[in-house]
């Protein structure tokens, strides 16, 4: 989802209409390509620890 105006807006919404029970917070990928493309590398594996995480998180909880 990114930071900044689109997770105030995400929250918000959330807020409101409950649709998740949590929101994780990554950077957005456009903008590590924009902004941070030499460390692309440390931003892919933040993604895939987050990922791996909540795959382990669901699993556990046995939601698919």
């Amino acid at each position: 989802i990114g930071q900044g105006k689109n997770l105030d807006v995400l929250k918000k919404l959330n807020k409101r209409y409950h649709f998740f029970d949590h929101i994780e917070v990554l950077p957005h990928p456009r903008w590590v390509m924009q902004y941070r493309r030499k460390q692309k590398e440390a931003f892919v594996l933040q993604y895939v620890e987050k990922l791996t995480q909540l795959h382990t998180s669901c699993t556990q909880e046995g939601v698919k």
